[in-house]
């Protein structure tokens, strides 16, 4: 939403920075038409439930304030959640690249909530490689056994390739697997026939 709205030039409208002129002012039919249409986005995007707590409100600043005192976390509380949820973060059953996604997605919105570093260009390196590779670590701990051999292959690497090289080694090994799974599916069936036609083709000794 606060995409959107920048967007559209109308962020003003929401975080007060554009106020309502007086109602005697000609141009208070123009701020007018632009709150209620912005008022008429959020109450057309939120569940019925709630929408009908904000329904009455006159201004689109209003509904805004309203919406991020009840339902917005503080910044320490999300970032624990955040990496929570980075710790509990498994591959299980679903394919490499949904995996990565995800865990990417908690990585991007985890710094984004991080303060930029004020120190010089070889502090700031070394942090940038210490966090890029507790990512990599991240990413390789939550792997299913199948990419066990993979993974202490990349372990064994040095230096420890970044995040997007190892996603891409770990789904060249996922491909790698469906093409040799296939291929042991095509087989065994023919295999199969083939011992029940030899057996067909052997002569009776009784």
């Amino acid at each position: 939403m606060h995409l959107s709205l920048s967007a559209k030039n109308k962020l003003g409208l929401v975080d007060g920075s554009v106020k309502a002129s007086s109602s005697n002012d000609p141009k208070f039919s123009i701020w007018q038409r632009c709150n209620d249409m912005v008022l008429s986005w959020i109450l057309h995007s939120l569940h019925p439930d709630i929408a009908s707590n904000v329904l009455y409100a006159k201004t689109a600043a209003a509904v805004w304030t309203n919406l991020r005192d009840r339902f917005s976390q503080s910044k320490d509380a999300r970032i624990y959640q955040i990496r929570q949820e980075i710790v509990e973060c498994r591959q299980g059953t679903q394919t490499i690249s949904i995996y990565y996604t995800k865990l990417k997605a908690l990585w991007d919105e985890l710094a984004s909530y991080q303060e930029p570093f004020i120190c010089d260009c070889e502090g700031l390196k070394n942090l940038a490689e210490r966090e890029e590779k507790e990512r990599v670590m991240q990413f390789l701990m939550g792997l299913s056994n199948t990419y066990s051999t993979v993974r202490g292959s990349i372990l064994m690497m040095n230096p420890l390739p970044d995040t997007r090289k190892v996603h891409g080694l770990v789904l060249q090994h996922e491909r790698q697997l469906e093409v040799t799974s296939k291929h042991d599916n095509l087989v065994t069936p023919h295999v199969m026939q083939t011992g029940r036609s030899s057996v067909a083709a052997t002569p009776s000794t009784a």
